[in-house]
């Protein structure tokens, strides 16, 4: 266990640092930075603002906001001009004084445990950090501006206050890591065994390495930033038979001291480019450490960040600076204005314009490359997923397999919900459950099987590609259009229920067993018979004689992926409609509606408990024995024929559901590779790609008028739809559109695409009397695959 501790960098004693019983010791740090961000305000007050050269007087007046009564009062001008700037620096930092203050007071009178003494020093450490920073931002804009104006001021910026508070922040971000890092140690301690502790303590490692490497290079990225920005970015060289003229130069170090003083239009424009990318250089740098310490889930993100737009700022400056080399001689006068205040005249000599400042972009490529060649960016991610993945199987497998047992397991009879079983009677009421519950090691151990295949840098663009090329190269020779992978994906990601309809032969059936096996996954196929009338056809019959629960090939599926909660597993119903579907599958069309730890179903009104020689033992799968929930990690399949031993689907089905149509025979495969290895995507991964989809593509259907018009030509079919189809219309798009490089044209598709399903589809069961003038109008919008659905109408 010691060695877990030190594996990955962290000691012993900061575990132990942040531990329960250290809350005390804590408590007092909570304090220090508390105060500590206090005391930064306090410096604010007497830290300048500018400085005022007071000609008459020869001598330089520091104006703060401590001394604006002492302005007010002043009988010199270029004093009191500022008055009225000091009285309001003074009172904005009282202001603030008064929040910090308040919320310091409310700790400690109000706060009785370490979560609310946390709490507190955060909102007032985030309060006084930016107040701080944008405060010292301000005094280096006021004494330009002030120039500008034709006013007398200096830059006098005093960076100990935003010292101050930058060190009571970074080390109350430390203070937050060790807790963390001290609950995730104890979490695991409880929640793993020895074989899976070591394997995520292996994982965390390889991340804590990672999360290093990339933080040396967003640092040594924007160090050499700092120094392209205040080396020499031009320098001129005079040549003179008469004089030996020195060398003038201009670097970024100069132009921000002396950014006051600067004149010249040309060369303030420099200074304040120089600022700038400063300014955001040091704010990119406090934030890639301040995550690194906190552990933070948008690191990689935030140093990722930081490379490139440090590096950007050193190509700015160094392009910047190679401009001026490249228009010397050209304009004169561009040269001269960088040259303002001092005393040598170009037009009187010959010069030569030198900048070096570009070869500092070099060193940027230079860890640009080490990070693209190391993949660093994409082990992070990787890892993080993998780790995630382990954290939510163990919230599953840690609490998977309760077993309870009577006071007194030796009794003759024992005492069950269905009455008093006396011994010799059938101990187990479902065999077929007993037989799964059995196999739950060798459930874990294919678990740690496919998590040695994890898919590298799981994208839905990288998710459809991998699948239409393992199709193809599988021993079937598949055939399937990235578009058509690309739908059965965001239909998977719009709703629980897909229905992939057309004629037989079409690859219905193959889709979903293809993508399951491509992803390591889990394809379970339920044929539907004619004759099932009710959910007991499906779901499976209890003997009140025998006292026995016969459970059907789709509770078996059901209740295995109970036990399965991190494999993606897809329960195909296989010619659902040779029955009707609101015969047997009506509780699942109810359980759609519902929020997703509300699903479950209750199998049978008596509770089953099976009974050993060591008492009473629940069945894993089961919640108080006989209700089964739909886990997360499952997604209902059904195949449609479409022919005379068939039953229509209902808009009551259809609108619950994803429907994909097969209307022609696929491409025959004539080119393909090798049969590939799957590659395992988690419950976890892949939602969280769906997530990521949903909230980073911005599309509402309110942003395409054409939704409404196609509305108002099917409006006098009584055809329209509600809030729940307008939902999943928004949410296939948007994962749709991610599987591709997003643009109008993909948009628009996915569009068409959901339209057609869920809207347009219904006018089958409608009587289209002029067919060609409606199918013009769906051209006319754009709706090409709507105006071919119409046109293929039967007339009757």
């Amino acid at each position: 266990m010691d060695n877990n501790n030190t594996s990955y960098g962290g000691a012993e004693g900061f575990r132990r640092f942040g531990s329960p019983e250290n809350a005390a010791r804590r408590k007092k740090f909570y304090y220090i930075f508390s105060f500590a961000s206090l005391i930064s305000l306090i410096a604010l007050l007497f830290a300048p603002l500018c400085e005022i050269d007071i000609v008459d007087e020869n001598i330089l007046h520091k104006v703060t906001a401590a001394g604006c009564f002492e302005a007010l009062n002043s009988e010199n001008k270029a004093v009191s001009s500022f008055a009225a700037l000091q009285l309001m620096a003074l009172l904005m930092i009282i202001a603030v004084m008064l929040i910090s203050g308040a919320l310091m007071m409310k700790m400690m009178l109000t706060s009785r445990t370490e979560r609310s003494m946390h709490k507190q020093t955060k909102r007032i450490v985030i309060l006084d950090l930016v107040f701080v920073a944008a405060y010292t931002a301000m005094t280096a804009l006021i004494a330009p501006l002030n120039s500008m104006l034709g006013g007398l001021s200096n830059v006098s910026i005093s960076i100990f206050p935003l010292a101050i508070v930058t060190v009571s922040s970074l080390g109350f971000a430390l203070l937050s890591s060790a807790i963390s890092f001290s609950k995730e140690k104890d979490s695991d301690e409880e929640g793993f065994d020895s074989e899976e502790l070591d394997e995520i303590t292996q994982k965390r490692r390889r991340l804590f390495y990672a999360r290093t490497e990339m933080y040396c290079c967003a640092i040594a990225t924007a160090l050499i930033s700092v120094m392209a920005l205040l080396s020499n970015i031009v320098t001129v060289n005079f040549t003179s038979a008469l004089f030996n003229l020195p060398s003038v130069v201009i670097s970024g170090k100069d132009l921000l001291l002396e950014s006051s003083t600067i004149n010249g239009e040309g060369k303030q424009l420099l200074g304040y480019i120089v600022f700038a990318l400063f300014s955001v250089t040091a704010v990119l740098l406090y934030l890639s450490t301040v995550s690194f310490i906190t552990r933070s889930a948008s690191f990689d993100k935030i140093s990722v960040s930081t490379v490139g737009i440090c590096s950007a700022a050193t190509l700015a400056i160094g392009l910047l600076g190679k401009y001026y080399d490249i228009v010397q001689h050209v304009n004169d006068g561009m040269i001269a204005e960088i040259l303002s205040g001092y005393s040598t005249n170009i037009s009187l000599y010959e010069y030569e314009v030198v900048s070096n400042s570009i070869y500092f972009f070099i060193a940027s490529v230079a860890i640009i490359s080490f990070i693209f060649f190391r993949r660093t960016y994409t082990k992070i991610q990787l890892l993080s997923t993998e780790i995630a993945t382990l954290e939510s199987a163990k919230l599953t497998y840690g609490q998977r397999a309760p077993r309870r047992k009577p006071a007194s397991a030796a009794a003759s009879t024992v005492t069950t919900a269905g009455g008093i079983m006396s011994a010799g009677q059938n101990p187990d009421p479902c065999p077929a459950f007993t037989v799964i519950d059995g196999q739950v090691e060798e459930y874990d151990r294919q678990l740690m099987q496919r998590r040695k295949a994890f898919f590298a840098d799981p994208s839905l663009p990288n998710l459809v590609d991998f699948i239409v090329q393992y199709a193809r190269d599988s021993e079937q020779h598949l055939f399937y259009t990235r578009e058509s992978i690309a739908e059965f994906i965001a239909g998977l990601g719009t709703t629980r229920l897909s229905i992939l309809q057309g004629m037989s032969g079409t690859g219905k059936t193959s889709l979903p067993k293809i993508v399951a096996e491509a992803l390591y996954s889990v394809c379970d196929i339920v044929e539907v018979e004619s004759s099932w009338r009710d959910k007991h056809e499906l779901l499976g019959y209890y003997n009140e004689f025998s006292k026995t629960y016969t459970p059907k090939k789709f509770t078996e599926a059901l209740y295995r992926a109970t036990l399965n909660p991190e494999v993606v597993t897809f329960i195909v119903l296989d010619e659902m409609n040779l029955s009707r579907i609101e015969y047997y599958f009506s509780d699942f069309l109810s359980l759609m509606e519902h929020a997703p730890d509300k699903r479950e179903l209750k199998l049978l009104n008596t509770p089953l408990v099976r009974v050993s020689e060591e008492g009473e033992e629940e069945y894993f799968g089961l919640h108080y024995g006989h209700t089964i929930k739909i886990p997360e990690n499952v997604w209902f399949i059904g195949t449609a024929n479409r022919d005379e031993s068939t039953y229509d689907i209902s808009d009551k089905v259809y609108d619950r559901a994803h429907t994909m149509n097969f209307d022609r025979r696929a491409a025959k495969v004539k080119y393909y590779n090798d049969p590939t290895e799957p590659r395992y995507v988690s419950v976890a991964a892949l939602n969280k790609l769906f997530d990521d989809a949903k909230k980073k593509f911005d599309f509402s259907i309110e942003q395409y008028p054409v939704i409404a018009e196609a509305e108002k030509l099917l409006a006098p079919y009584n055809i329209s739809f509600g809030n729940r189809i307008a939902k999943q219309i928004e949410s296939f798009v948007k994962v749709y559109t991610s599987c591709f490089t997003v643009n109008e044209n993909v948009i628009r598709d996915g569009l068409e695409i959901i339209l057609l399903s869920k809207v347009v589809r219904k006018l089958e069961l409608k009587n289209v009397d002029d067919k060609e003038a409606l199918a013009a109008d769906f051209a006319g919008l754009g709706l090409s695959r709507c105006s071919e659905f119409i046109l293929s109408l039967k007339e009757d």
